[in-house]
């Protein structure tokens, strides 16, 4: 029970997620212009649905760490998962680093060919981009594991 809790600590602070008591209809009832701009920002950038993917991508590389945990466990936590109260989560961020004529800026952007290459080239950017960074710190981890092991150390 106590890897458990750890887990799903580690799941909610490496992907900064939690449930939201408000509903998608209440969400509605309560958006502004400002909310609308922001959900299509996560719309045509799929931000929302990225999020998950990484969730599910953790959980994949958690189940492989920790074998002990029962798979029914990692199915009950991802029905608990719901895109709209990540969006929730997400609309206060954007609000305090953009203005609303940001947003349309960006939108606009998102739009243009240039822009929805952009989109779809990202995740592969992404990803390449995580493979390079983690052959570099191996290699420097083997450096430095080098250094000290001609330094005495085992």
């Amino acid at each position: 029970m106590r890897i458990i809790l750890i887990v799903v600590t580690l799941l909610t602070a490496n992907v900064s997620f939690a449930q939201s008591n408000i509903s998608a209809d209440s969400t509605a009832a309560l958006r502004d212009a400002f909310d609308d701009d922001i959900y299509r920002l996560l719309e045509l950038t799929g931000s929302a649905e990225l999020g998950i993917q990484v969730m599910n991508q953790m959980i994949v590389a958690y189940k492989k760490a920790m074998p002990s945990i029962p798979d029914s466990f990692w199915e009950d936590f991802m029905k608990e998962v719901d895109e709209q109260a990540l969006i929730n989560l997400i609309i206060p961020i954007y609000k305090k680093y953009y203005t609303q004529e940001d947003l349309k800026a960006i939108i606009a952007f998102y739009e243009t060919p240039v822009g929805k290459k952009s989109i779809n080239v990202l995740p592969n950017i992404t990803k390449d981009s995580m493979t390079a960074g983690q052959a570099w710190g191996l290699e420097i981890g083997t450096k430095v594991v080098n250094k000290l092991k001609e330094q005495g150390y085992k």
